[in-house]
Parts: structure tokens; sequence; C-alpha cells
């Protein structure tokens, strides 16, 4: 939901390792890690990188699933909240 959305997007613009890639309207968030372990990534190779790796590491737990997008060469991780994001598990 776009609630949803806006709250997640307000914890990712407190925390100092993460950006908000651009702004999108409604339910979709997108966004990057740019500081890793106190260090400021700023080659973009190593950027890219790192936030495939990510993107991985999230999608691998099976909690979850969300895509990368690359623009410009610049890879990042888009969030789509859904309102219908719960399962039946009666089927």
């Amino acid at each position: 939901s776009i609630d949803s959305a806006l709250y997640f997007k307000n914890l990712v613009l407190k925390n100092e390792s993460l950006e908000i890639f651009t702004d999108n309207p409604y339910s979709l968030v997108c966004l990057r890690i740019i500081k890793l372990k106190g260090r400021m990534l700023t080659d973009i190779d190593e950027l890219n990188k790192v936030n495939r790796e990510l993107l991985k590491i999230i999608n691998d737990t099976k909690l979850t699933f969300i895509v990368g997008s690359d623009v410009n060469d610049i890879f990042f991780i888009r969030f789509s909240f859904s309102p219908c994001a719960s399962v039946d598990n009666e089927r």
C-alpha cells in the first residue's frame, strides 16, 4: 500500500547507509546501499556488486521477492508494496 511504501521510504531516509535512488509515486521505493561497514562506496562497479549481492541475499530468504533494475549502468533495488500481501492458507 502507499502508506507502507511511505513508511519504508522514511526508514530508508533515516539510514545513512542507504539512499533513495529515484523518487517514485505510489507504492514503489527504489534504493541502493551507498555505505558499507562505515565506508562510503564511490566506485560504480563496487556499488553495483554490493547491491546485486543484497538483492540475492534478500530473495534467497524467500520471505519476499524484490527486483533490481539498471539505469545508465547504475544498479538499484525496487521494492513494490501491494495492498494484497496475505496468503490464503486454506487452499
